[in-house]
């Protein structure tokens, strides 16, 4: 009995010990919303879609690479195809709910037009209200640009690694123009895909292959 109340003392002294210790030195709350908590510029925060440099052509060409890649399935798109042949988005929705920031959207994205930004300002009251659709992703990644930011992937990368963006000048006014230039001369995409056929396959039909297997 006597042993648990010393144990109990000795517990409520070095309490005190670690609060006296603390009382002199600075402290380290921020007082939050009016002083923005550091977050590193590899942070991985709201998603954002992004402009070309004069922040006025959107990048994404609808391509659905970030959508397959997705290990949580919660990006869901829909474009359409316009009259110059040149992909158009039309819808772009981001479930924050279901995302679990692994950044893959981005690694895949061929112009770099989604990105995961520095902003972690976003809270809600309901659960709907986590899914993002385009309009909001292109306010995200105008506001992102306006400070600067050019996404936590072509941080990671390094200066000294050659980007999709150094290297093919993706996010300028020529770079959109020289792609758009390129889709109008192509012929529609699927042209010439069923014609070729894997080397080494047979033409035979189905059938005989049929009648092979149950012979044997």
């Amino acid at each position: 009995m006597i042993a648990a109340v010393f144990r109990g003392l000795a517990a409520i002294l070095e309490g005190l010990g670690v609060t006296l210790r603390h009382l002199g030195k600075k402290p380290v709350t921020v007082e939050y919303p009016d002083r923005k908590p550091f977050t590193g510029i590899r942070w991985r925060g709201v998603h954002g879609l992004f402009f070309t440099d004069d922040k006025e052509t959107e990048l994404c060409v609808s391509c659905h690479l970030c959508a397959r890649v997705c290990p949580a399935a919660c990006i869901s798109m829909e474009g359409h195809v316009e009259e110059d042949r040149t992909k158009k988005l039309h819808i772009f929705d981001v479930d924050l709910g279901r995302c679990i920031y692994c950044g893959y959207c981005e690694e895949v994205c061929p112009v770099d037009a989604i990105r995961l930004t520095t902003s972690t300002d976003y809270t809600v009251r309901n659960r709907a209200d986590f899914v993002l659709h385009k309009e909001d992703l292109l306010a995200v990644g105008r506001a992102a640009m306006e400070r600067g930011e050019k996404g936590a992937l072509g941080v990671r990368r390094g200066p000294d690694e050659e980007t999709l963006s150094t290297k093919e000048g993706i996010g300028t006014k020529e770079f959109a123009a020289r792609l758009t230039s390129e889709i109008r001369r192509r012929p529609w995409p699927g042209a010439g895909f069923f014609e070729k056929k894997p080397a080494g396959r047979s033409e035979e039909e189905p059938g005989e292959r049929k009648k092979e297997e149950n012979a044997v």
